[in-house]
């Protein structure tokens, strides 16, 4: 009995289609280092999802290039119409490739070639191929002439960045009516107003779908439609309908051959969140895949000099090892500063200690880099997917963070304002704040006193027996609205300011 062989995917990603629908999708933010960002964390998003759901044998990402293409040489009006790229996003596009790359994704992109053509090209060469399937992920449907049942699908969006679906033939001929390889004269017919491609002036989707279906292909219209209704209008644009024919059919032989061994889709799952801290993409941080293996993890090697030490792991009733015993000094030969003792939440170790001397607080460096973290153990499975012996996590959070807040520009707010505030909200804690107790009690009691007498006022008003709670804002709307004839829909402060003196009584 034979053993099938496992189909294997390779996700081919329209890179500029997608960053042009996240950045008009989602609001524009900045990252710490106050870079726009909005349309990457869309990516990011998508690619945590798509890694997650599909999970890719191989990936490869397809850019545009900015020099002329061979359309734009054919037809100088080419996607002429377009508004000049925001530098907001031509920045993003440019920065998408240090994302990919930390997905661990390949990117192609050839001067004169659109991606759709580098798309077209890698989907036909990979498509030969036994037992591999090609996904295209884009955000618009110009790749689906490239479909081919069981060998090329193309994945795109519904709305927004979230809800996707997947085109096959069936797919494609449920919303045209016609195959995939129609699409290229359906084009030529009907023009695309998004890439200004002409088309025949008077040829609407109907039409140019009923001529299809009828004659099969443009070319079989030109030489036996004659008896057809449209055929006069066709003909006399002939040479629009030829140009847009060319301008519309997508490449297949681009001057690239990728090897699917440079294409293994395999993310560094450290790197992607190093990539995300640095661009403060706190929430995607906790989608990231976490290592549930239970192998041990190898120590990392100790440094032949150490200048940073870590303070051992607490245990679960303990904060922290006590600032004592995390910063210990450095043998004679280390650095002749003294030594940095890497902690988590320092300012609960200072309180226990007399003194703690320099310090790097792993929680309040993940929280300034927009993390979200509630124990060095939590920060850890962010960081590295894993739950690292304290030993081992210190010193590569300490590294990990140290790099991100230099990247974000927030090393100086680090060092020059948090840093030192650390011991010196630990001494306040400590030395709290004299109170008078008994003066205490009897503002209190006056307060409380005062509240009673309040409410007995209020109650008299209301010539209510006891029946209302006060302190329900259902009830006390319903007092006001039909006992009181009040036109008021809160009993928020603002809307009792507004009627305090509308008292109909």
């Amino acid at each position: 009995m034979h053993q099938l062989t496992p189909i294997k995917t390779v996700l081919l990603i329209d890179a500029n289609s997608l960053i042009h629908r996240c950045f008009h999708a989602l609001p524009p933010f900045t990252n710490p280092a106050g870079e726009p960002v909005g349309a990457l964390y869309g990516i990011a998003s998508i690619l945590l999802k798509i890694v997650e759901q599909k999970k890719p044998d191989y990936a490869v990402a397809l850019f545009d290039r900015p020099e002329p293409t061979f359309r734009k040489e054919k037809f100088a009006a080419y996607k002429a119409q377009r508004p000049k790229a925001a530098d907001e996003l031509i920045a993003q596009i440019i920065t998408a490739h240090d994302l990919f790359a930390a997905f661990s994704i390949a990117t192609i992109e050839v001067p004169g070639f659109e991606a759709d053509d580098l798309i077209g090209t890698c989907a036909t060469q990979f498509s030969k191929e036994k037992n591999l399937r090609v996904i295209i992920l884009t955000g618009d449907l110009d790749s689906l002439q490239l479909v081919r049942d069981n060998h090329i699908l193309v994945e795109t969006f519904k709305k927004g960045i979230s809800d996707t679906l997947i085109y096959d033939e069936a797919a494609v001929k449920d919303r045209y009516g016609i195959t995939p390889t129609q699409l290229i004269d359906y084009k030529a017919l009907v023009g695309d107003q998004s890439d200004n491609i002409p088309g025949v002036a008077g040829i609407g989707p109907k039409t140019a779908a009923t001529i299809l279906q009828t004659y099969g292909s443009l070319k079989n219209f030109f030489a036996h439609g004659q008896t057809d209704r449209a055929y006069e209008k066709i003909i006399a644009h002939k040479d629009d309908a030829l140009l847009s024919q060319d301008l519309a059919t997508i490449r297949t032989d681009a001057p690239i051959s990728p090897a699917l061994a440079d294409l293994v889709c395999a993310p560094n799952w450290e790197t992607v969140s190093s990539f995300f801290i640095q661009n403060g993409f706190a929430s995607l941080t906790k989608r990231i895949p976490r290592d549930t293996t239970n192998h041990p993890t190898p120590a990392a090697p100790a440094p032949q000099k150490p200048h940073h030490r870590a303070a051992p792991a607490p245990s679960a009733q303990q904060t922290l090892l006590s600032a004592s015993a995390a910063v210990k000094t450095a043998p004679p030969s280390a650095a002749p500063d003294a030594p940095t003792a890497i902690l988590y939440n320092a300012k609960e170790v200072i309180k226990k200690s007399a003194q703690a001397g320099p310090i790097f607080d792993l929680m309040i460096a993940a929280q300034l880099l927009g993390i979200e973290t509630s124990s060095w153990e939590d920060l850890s499975l962010t960081l590295f997917k894993k739950e690292l012996p304290y030993d081992e996590f210190a010193p590569r959070a300490h590294k990990t963070l140290q790099e991100n807040l230099a990247r974000a520009g927030l090393a100086d707010v680090f060092n020059q304002i948090e840093t030192p505030l650390i011991p010196i909200i630990a001494a306040m804690e400590t030395a709290g704040v004299l109170v008078d107790a008994a003066a205490l009690k009897t503002v209190t009691a006056d307060i409380t006193a005062a509240i009673a007498a309040q409410e007995k006022t209020t109650k008299k008003l209301m010539r209510d027996s006891g029946a209302i709670n006060l302190n329900s804002p259902k009830q006390l709307l319903d007092y006001f609205q039909n006992t009181m004839g009040l036109k008021i829909k809160s009993t928020s402060a603002d809307a009792l300011e507004k009627i305090a003196t509308k008292n109909p009584s």
